[in-house]
Protein backbone atom coordinates (compact mmCIF):
# COMPACT_ATOMS: atom_id res chain seq x y z
CA UNK A 1 0.00 0.00 0.00
CA UNK A 2 1.68 3.11 -1.19
CA UNK A 3 1.12 6.65 -2.80
CA UNK A 4 3.01 7.87 -5.35
CA UNK A 5 3.13 12.00 -5.80
CA UNK A 6 2.64 13.19 -9.41
CA UNK A 7 4.41 16.93 -10.27
CA UNK A 8 2.00 19.22 -11.47
CA UNK A 9 2.50 21.61 -14.48
CA UNK A 10 4.47 24.60 -13.10
CA UNK A 11 2.06 27.41 -11.53
CA UNK A 12 0.53 24.66 -9.37
CA UNK A 13 -0.17 25.56 -5.91
CA UNK A 14 0.50 22.56 -4.44
CA UNK A 15 3.33 21.17 -6.72
CA UNK A 16 1.92 18.08 -6.55
CA UNK A 17 -1.30 15.71 -6.15
CA UNK A 18 -2.15 12.40 -4.69
CA UNK A 19 -2.52 9.42 -7.27
CA UNK A 20 -3.85 6.04 -5.19
CA UNK A 21 -2.54 2.85 -6.15
CA UNK A 22 -4.67 1.72 -2.61
CA UNK A 23 -4.11 4.41 -0.49
CA UNK A 24 -3.61 4.41 3.10
CA UNK A 25 -6.47 6.94 4.81
CA UNK A 26 -5.62 9.38 7.68
CA UNK A 27 -8.96 10.54 9.38
CA UNK A 28 -9.15 14.33 10.91
CA UNK A 29 -12.13 15.06 12.22
CA UNK A 30 -12.38 18.34 13.09
CA UNK A 31 -14.04 20.20 15.66
CA UNK A 32 -14.50 23.36 14.23
CA UNK A 33 -16.64 25.49 16.51
CA UNK A 34 -18.47 24.41 19.90
CA UNK A 35 -21.52 27.04 18.89
CA UNK A 36 -24.65 25.13 18.28
CA UNK A 37 -28.31 26.16 18.28
CA UNK A 38 -29.78 22.80 20.14
CA UNK A 39 -29.14 21.61 23.48
CA UNK A 40 -29.16 18.13 23.08
CA UNK A 41 -28.97 16.36 26.16
CA UNK A 42 -26.33 14.04 24.98
CA UNK A 43 -23.78 16.82 24.33
CA UNK A 44 -20.51 15.74 25.26
CA UNK A 45 -18.86 19.46 25.10
CA UNK A 46 -20.71 22.62 25.87
CA UNK A 47 -18.13 24.51 26.90
CA UNK A 48 -16.80 28.29 25.78
CA UNK A 49 -13.87 28.20 23.69
CA UNK A 50 -11.95 30.71 21.10
CA UNK A 51 -12.14 29.34 17.90
CA UNK A 52 -9.26 29.61 15.42
CA UNK A 53 -8.68 32.54 13.05
CA UNK A 54 -8.60 31.58 9.27
CA UNK A 55 -5.01 32.44 9.47
CA UNK A 56 -4.46 29.47 12.06
CA UNK A 57 -6.95 27.32 10.14
CA UNK A 58 -4.41 27.57 7.11
CA UNK A 59 -1.50 26.59 9.18
CA UNK A 60 -3.70 23.32 10.74
CA UNK A 61 -4.45 22.67 6.82
CA UNK A 62 -0.69 22.58 5.95
CA UNK A 63 0.24 20.63 8.81
CA UNK A 64 -1.94 18.47 8.26
CA UNK A 65 -1.21 18.29 4.25
CA UNK A 66 2.72 17.98 5.38
CA UNK A 67 1.92 15.12 8.04
CA UNK A 68 0.30 12.92 5.25
CA UNK A 69 2.39 13.63 2.61
CA UNK A 70 5.59 12.21 5.34
CA UNK A 71 3.55 9.30 5.97
CA UNK A 72 2.28 8.82 2.71
CA UNK A 73 -1.20 8.69 3.72
CA UNK A 74 -4.21 10.30 1.94
CA UNK A 75 -6.24 13.22 4.67
CA UNK A 76 -10.01 12.48 4.88
CA UNK A 77 -11.47 15.92 6.47
CA UNK A 78 -14.26 15.61 8.81
CA UNK A 79 -15.82 18.85 9.84
CA UNK A 80 -17.39 18.69 12.81
CA UNK A 81 -18.65 20.74 16.17
CA UNK A 82 -21.31 22.12 17.82
CA UNK A 83 -22.96 23.21 14.47
CA UNK A 84 -19.81 23.56 12.01
CA UNK A 85 -21.92 25.56 9.97
CA UNK A 86 -21.85 27.87 12.37
CA UNK A 87 -18.35 28.33 12.04
CA UNK A 88 -17.95 31.59 10.35
CA UNK A 89 -14.76 29.81 7.96
CA UNK A 90 -16.91 26.68 7.51
CA UNK A 91 -17.34 27.50 3.80
CA UNK A 92 -13.40 28.43 3.10
CA UNK A 93 -12.33 25.38 4.89
CA UNK A 94 -14.39 23.34 3.30
CA UNK A 95 -13.41 24.58 0.20
CA UNK A 96 -10.00 24.12 0.74
CA UNK A 97 -10.00 20.81 1.55
CA UNK A 98 -11.88 20.25 -0.93
CA UNK A 99 -9.74 22.33 -3.71
CA UNK A 100 -6.42 20.20 -2.25
CA UNK A 101 -8.89 17.32 -3.55
CA UNK A 102 -9.12 15.41 -0.55
CA UNK A 103 -11.78 13.65 1.09
CA UNK A 104 -14.31 15.98 3.30
CA UNK A 105 -17.58 15.38 5.25
CA UNK A 106 -19.58 17.04 7.37
CA UNK A 107 -20.69 15.83 10.76
CA UNK A 108 -23.45 17.86 12.10
CA UNK A 109 -26.76 17.66 13.75
CA UNK A 110 -29.07 18.58 10.73
CA UNK A 111 -28.88 17.87 7.29
CA UNK A 112 -27.32 20.56 4.30
CA UNK A 113 -31.02 21.36 3.10
CA UNK A 114 -31.35 24.55 1.58
CA UNK A 115 -33.28 26.01 4.30
CA UNK A 116 -30.00 25.13 6.61
CA UNK A 117 -27.42 26.53 4.84
CA UNK A 118 -27.26 30.04 6.94
CA UNK A 119 -28.45 28.51 10.10
CA UNK A 120 -29.29 30.84 12.80
CA UNK A 121 -26.11 30.21 15.60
Amino acid sequence: MKLIFEKLLPGSEEGFTFKEIRSRRFSCPWHLTNVCGQRCRHCYDRSAREELSWEEAEKVLESLGEFCRRHQVRPQVSLTGGDPLCSPHFWRVYQEVARRGWEVSVLGKRGLEPSHLRPAC
